[in-house]
C-alpha cells in the first residue's frame, strides 16, 4: 500500500511540476508500515522536507528516530485546529490513519485548510466490509468539499490488496487482503471577483 500510494503520489505532484524541494506534511506519523514507508518512498523519489504530525508523544518519539522529519507535533486529527498556518504545505498525506474508530472524517477541511493553493492532499483508506459506512461519509466529505470548490479530484485509485486482513471476517475465498483506494485532491487557487 505505502509503494503504490507514493507511486501515484508521485506521479500527479510531477505532472503537476511541484518541486521536490518543498515542504510536506505526513499527518499521523503513527504506522510504521504505512506513514514510515510512505514516508520512505517519498524519500526514494526525491522528496525530503517533512514534517510529521501526531497525537501519541510516544509515536512522536519513534518517528524522531527515523530521521525523516525536519519538525514534529502532537495533535489530535480531527479533535482540534491543525497546529500550522493556513496555506502552508505543497503537499499533506495521511496514509492508514482514515478509518472506523481512528481520524474523524472532520479532519478533512484542516488538510484543505493548512495546504497551500495548487498544492496536493493525499489520503488513503480502506474498503474492506467494517469501514464501509466510514468511506462513504468520508467520500460523501469529499465531494461536498469539492461542490464548495475548495478543492479537485485528481485521482481515486481502488486497490484490490491493500493490505492483510487482521479479522477473519474479513477473509475471503479468494484472499486474504483486504481492499482499499487512494485519493489525490489539489486544493483550488481562489478567483479573484
Amino acid at each position: 500500500m505505502p509503494i503504490a500510494a507514493a507511486s501515484l503520489f508521485r506521479r500527479c505532484v510531477v505532472a503537476g511540476e511541484l518541486s521536490h524541494r518543498r515542504l510536506s506534511s505526513d499527518q499521523r506519523c503513527r504506522s510504521p508500515l504505512h506513514l514510515f514507508n510512505f514516508s520512505f518512498q517519498l524519500q526514494r523519489y526525491g522528496f525530503n522536507l517533512f514534517h510529521g504530525l501526531d497525537g501519541s508523544a510516544g509515536m512522536l518519539e519513534i518517528a524522531k528516530r527515523k530521521d525523516l522529519y525536519l519538525e514534529l507535533k502532537q495533535s489530535m486529527l480531527g479533535q482540534e485546529q491543525l497546529p500550522y498556518h493556513s496555506d502552508n504545505y505543497d503537499a499533506v498525506i495521511i496514509v492508514g490513519a482514515l478509518s472506523d474508530g481512528q481520524v474523524p472524517v472532520s479532519v478533512i477541511p484542516e488538510l484543505i485548510r493548512v495546504t497551500r493553493p495548487g498544492g496536493f492532499v493525499c489520503m488513503t483508506t480502506r474498503s474492506n466490509i467494517s469501514n464501509l459506512q466510514y468511506k462513504a461519509e468520508l467520500e460523501k466529505e469529499m465531494v461536498s468539499l469539492q461542490s464548495k470548490i475548495l478543492w479537485e479530484q485528481v485521482l481515486v485509485q481502488e486497490v484490490e490488496q491493500w493490505e492483510k486482513a487482521t479479522s477473519d471476517k474479513e477473509i475471503t475465498q479468494e484472499t486474504d487482503y483486504i481492499p482499499g483506494v487512494i485519493y489525490i485532491f489539489r486544493k483550488v487557487t481562489p478567483s479573484c471577483h
